[in-house]
């Protein structure tokens, strides 16, 4: 069986925790060669999974590999530029989640991938938990009935470890751009992507909270020395 010949852009947490070492188990795929802006990192992530070609030009490295698909697991401001152009090189593409940092760069990939007939994917993947495939199954076959409330939450203690997910010209946003948003596709994926009728939101922010507790306690302890 011939294996899907692989890229991989990006190599911070996600790619080193998550992509790299699941790809490596798959006898279905081989990683080519690995590519990050920072080629020091490349050669030590390279080194650390053998992998025995990498780069620090993604432009390079589609011209020179022969790779039927790239993942990208970069910053979410470069997603956009280098899905594009892996698509327009004749790749698919699974890009890691979100998929860009607002809906213009979204669909501009999106009309990429289908002008040039290339699958482009986004990582979502709680849709393929167990638990939520079997739920899945429970509200197609109708077991749960209609389903007219959904809710969904993530409890995270620590902070990230890219400095990048706290600049939103890079991010392109907070917390729930990062995360909400996969509990938010899973929940609409459940289902079955019903139109939005109305969408609201509340944003918390814990350092201005925080200031505003402390303050309230100084005040109270204002009025006890009175």
């Amino acid at each position: 069986m011939e294996r899907v010949k692989v890229g991989v852009v990006g190599l911070g947490w996600v790619a080193q925790v998550v992509h790299l070492p699941v790809l490596l188990k798959l006898a279905e795929a081989e990683v080519v060669a690995v590519c990050d802006r920072e080629k020091a990192k490349a050669r030590l992530v390279a080194e650390k999974f053998g992998i025995k070609r990498l780069y620090s030009d993604v432009k390079q490295m589609l011209e020179t590999e022969e790779l039927a698909a790239v993942i990208i697991c970069t910053s979410t401001d470069a997603h956009k530029d280098v899905a594009i152009a892996a698509l327009r090189a004749g790749k698919d593409v699974l890009v890691e989640k979100p998929i860009a940092r607002h809906y213009a760069e979204a669909l501009e990939m999106a009309d990429v991938a289908k002008e040039c007939k290339r699958k482009l994917m986004v990582g979502m993947n709680h849709r393929f938990r167990p638990d939520t495939m079997i739920l899945k199954s429970f509200i197609d076959g109708k077991e749960l009935g209609k389903v007219y409330y959904t809710r969904s939450g993530w409890l995270r203690r620590r902070g990230s470890d890219s400095s990048w997910v706290t600049q939103k010209e890079k991010s392109g946003g907070g917390a729930f751009i990062d995360l909400g948003i996969m509990m938010l596709d899973m929940a609409l994926w459940m289902m079955g992507y019903p139109d939005a009728k109305r969408v609201s939101a509340t944003h918390f922010n814990r350092h201005h909270y925080a200031q505003k507790r402390r303050s309230a306690q100084h005040r109270s302890q204002l009025v006890n020395v009175r």
